[in-house]
């Protein structure tokens, strides 16, 4: 073999060696590259996994919190219902509790009226037994004056008199009945009056009762309604995480797949390196 053939062959494998050691030392940075992606995909994958591990416990959550609520505005629903069918059926409805109390304010407002009207009845009463007394004096004393001829008119007189006295009587007892009774009506008017306005009370308060109930079972109804249209959005989202973390499976598949055929163009090109003449 002369010089120059031997130089050529010489400068060949340099160059060979050369190209090899490169492509080794780019196939391993690669390499490297390649397991570090590898890895870092591989844990996203693991994220994605716990994440939707979370929307799946959160989904599961709302679900059963949406239940919960479910039962609590048909349990609300039931006490309001039962509360009104029995007010119903024992005929205490508060509406006409309060209405029976007003008129027997009414009625007692007129009963008093009455009694102020028999109360002036007695007075004339009075009036006319102390008419009658002076008349019964007055023909006393002229039967007295008549002497002999009087005397059948002092009978009439006394008579007068007499009845005058029992009118008297009879009327002062009237009168202390009168005023008895006057002051009992006007206790049982009070105590009637303060039962009502008990009973009005006790409607506002069982009106704004029923009313903020109502309230509440529309805001747990609203917030039923958001549960359940949370939880389907989650279950969607659970469904994209899926997905996604399949995918993530297959890009990391494929990257160990290359990573494997890099590893076999490293070890061919060692073996090449290594290749002696």
């Amino acid at each position: 073999m002369d010089k120059e053939t031997y130089e050529k062959l010489v400068s060949s494998f340099y160059g060979q060696n050369l190209m090899i050691s490169f492509m080794h030392q780019l196939d391993e940075a690669l390499l490297s590259r390649v397991r570090e992606v590898v890895e870092k995909v591989k844990n996203l994958e693991e994220r994605f996994e716990k994440l939707r591990d979370s929307v799946e416990t959160l989904t599961e959550t709302f679900e059963k919190e949406g239940q919960q609520l479910l039962s609590a505005v048909e349990k609300n629903k039931t006490v309001v219902n039962d509360i009104l069918e029995q007010l119903k059926q024992s005929g205490t409805d508060i509406s006409r509790i309060s209405g029976t109390v007003q008129k027997a304010l009414e009625e007692t407002s007129k009963t008093i009226l009455r009694f102020s009207d028999i109360q002036a009845m007695v007075k004339d009463i009075e009036k006319i037994a102390k008419q009658t007394n002076l008349l019964a004096l007055n023909a006393s004393i002229e039967s007295a004056r008549a002497g002999e001829y009087g005397r059948g008119f002092a009978v009439v007189a006394a008579e007068i008199q007499k009845l005058a006295n029992e009118s008297n009587l009879i009327t002062k007892r009237i009168t202390d009945e009168m005023n008895n009774l006057a002051v009992a009506v006007g206790e049982s008017a009070k105590s009637i009056k303060m039962v009502g306005e008990i009973f009005a009370t006790l409607q506002n308060s069982l009106t704004k009762l029923f009313d903020g109930i109502q309230e509440n079972i529309n805001l747990l109804s609203q917030t039923l309604q958001v549960l359940t249209s949370t939880s389907k959005q989650l279950d969607q989202q659970q469904q994209v995480f899926q997905d996604a973390e399949f995918l993530l499976k297959m890009v990391t598949e494929k990257f160990k797949t290359l990573t494997r055929v890099i590893t076999a163009v490293v070890n061919a090109q060692l073996e090449l390196k290594n290749l002696k003449l």
